[in-house]
């Protein structure tokens, strides 16, 4: 159930690329503290919608606030700096810098907290400090994924975006990725998951959005929808 102090609202949300309509009325809402997700097949919207929150995408239709404030339009530092991080698809890092140098960027606009900041870091991705002198873009992609994610959190978000962090990488890496964004979301970090894994997305969350084409298909707690004959059909290969 939504609640008053909804941390982002989305309203009527339209989003065309040219003659394709990417986006058609999207209505969501996260309230503050959750984790929720959003399924669908590749090409389904999810990506865009992410880059629509952060302004990245041009809006044709609709409205999205942000702790209250409507953020539709505006460009997206001012939206970044308002509380809003994105882990990219693909662990998009910096790589001809150190470790340390790409979390030292992500902590840009919180530098007066750097250091509690980096040792939470740490603590989560205790391999990011033993590799915090190594070049970037030598490190495994799971690795660099981690640090994707550690950047992102240097800021202390008051909302993470999370675009696919399961691809690319093995079984045991996504394991352990998902087992970090739910530990994050027990500590009080509000997430909003993109994810092509609807069964490790479903797992995850205690919401979820099913997205198809463009539109918002289904939606509902996600231990109802893991439990739905067509979505165990069309995502979770029919168990």
């Amino acid at each position: 159930m939504e609640k008053k102090n909804s941390i982002l609202k989305i309203e009527n949300l339209s989003v065309s690329y040219g003659p394709i309509k990417a986006l058609k009325n999207i209505d969501l809402y996260i309230n503050e503290g959750e984790f929720v997700s959003l399924i669908g097949a590749n090409g389904a919207g999810k990506t865009t919608l992410l880059k629509a929150v952060l302004g990245i995408n041009t809006i044709e239709r609709g409205n999205i606030f942000f702790l209250g404030k409507d953020i539709t339009r505006k460009p997206t530092n001012v939206i970044v700096s308002s509380g809003l991080s994105l882990i990219p698809e693909g662990h998009i890092i910096f790589s001809s810098m150190s470790v340390l140098e790409n979390l030292q960027l992500g902590a840009y606009q919180s530098l007066a907290t750097f250091k509690e900041n980096l040792e939470k870091i740490f603590e989560y991705f205790p391999i990011l400090q033993k590799r915090s002198n190594q070049i970037a873009g030598t490190l495994s992609g799971g690795e660099q994924q981690m640090l994707s994610m550690g950047r992102a959190l240097m800021s202390k978000p008051k909302l993470i975006l999370v675009d696919e962090p399961s691809l690319g990488l093995a079984p045991k890496i996504v394991l352990d990725i998902f087992n970090i964004l739910i530990e994050l979301n027990k500590e009080g970090y509000t997430i909003l998951l993109s994810e092509q894994n609807a069964k490790k997305a479903l797992e995850s969350s205690s919401r979820c959005y099913v997205m198809k084409t463009g539109e918002i298909a289904m939606s509902g707690p996600s231990l109802d929808l893991m439990n739905n004959p067509q979505i165990q059909q069309a995502y979770l290969g029919g168990c």
